[in-house]
């Protein structure tokens, strides 16, 4: 639980590099100057003014203007978008930042762990999806942090009460009813703090008729009385969605 919430409160590695960077950067990357004004005296321009009728030649230096200027500023920002790349890279192997993902492959039980500092290089990372591969080792779902979060996330959840672990409940000889048993896993796992969550309805149908059967061993053999819709309906009368 308490890994879940920190990395929940990072932010994406693809918008990690601008949001970590220093304001002055940000600032130069969002408004960057036009190194090389536009000139009409440039060949190509005067050339334009030259072969169309002049009616026209106002609105062909406004296009190749905006072109222009487009193209400085997109050269600019992508300057500025490298330097923030590499000071976060420098900043995540020196650990004055963090990073938490889910390593490959994944189940529905998996929680985040901390990326090693040193899997953080440009050939290893796809910025667009968020993950990290390489050294034998693949996260996805990357998100970054400073290290005061992580301490302050772990004091504030050292702060709530511990939940009380819930028995389930006393039974007649012979097989639990269905309901009965998937409502008590269901609190069994709330009490963990496995749920609520955020995976799919499937992937929690899943971890419930596990807790079932780890909560009654053998008495639901073939998964008798487990079945998807079952669980689906107990699950969605314990914890509506909002």
């Amino acid at each position: 639980m308490s890994a879940m919430a920190i990395w929940e409160r990072g932010i994406r590695l693809a918008e990690a590099p601008y949001h970590f960077a220093p304001n002055t950067l940000r600032a130069q990357h969002d408004a960057p100057e036009i190194a090389t004004p536009f000139s009409e005296t440039t060949d190509i321009y005067a050339l334009a003014a030259e072969i169309v009728e002049k009616s026209k030649r106002q609105k062909i230096l406004a296009a190749l203007r905006q072109l222009h200027d487009a193209s400085a500023r997109f050269s600019a920002q992508l300057g500025t978008h490298g330097e923030m790349i590499e000071r976060l890279l420098q900043s995540l192997q020196n650990r004055k930042l963090i990073a938490y993902g889910f390593r490959i492959p994944r189940n529905a039980n998996s929680e985040p762990e901390q990326i090693p500092p040193d899997l953080f290089q440009r050939r290893y990372v796809k910025w667009a999806a968020s993950s990290i591969s390489g050294a034998g080792l693949e996260f996805v779902s990357v998100r970054v942090l400073r290290p005061k979060w992580i301490k302050e996330t772990n004091a504030r959840l050292a702060q709530l009460p511990k939940p009380e672990p819930v028995a389930p409940k006393r039974r007649l000889p012979g097989r639990p009813s269905s309901k009965d048993a998937i409502n008590a896993a269901i609190q069994s796992l709330t009490a963990d703090g496995k749920l609520p969550n955020a995976d799919t309805r499937k992937e929690n149908i899943t971890i419930v008729r596990a807790r079932v059967h780890t909560l009654f061993p053998g008495q639901f053999p073939g998964d008798k009385g487990l079945k998807e819709e079952t669980i689906g309906k107990y699950l969605a009368l314990a914890l509506p969605r909002p």
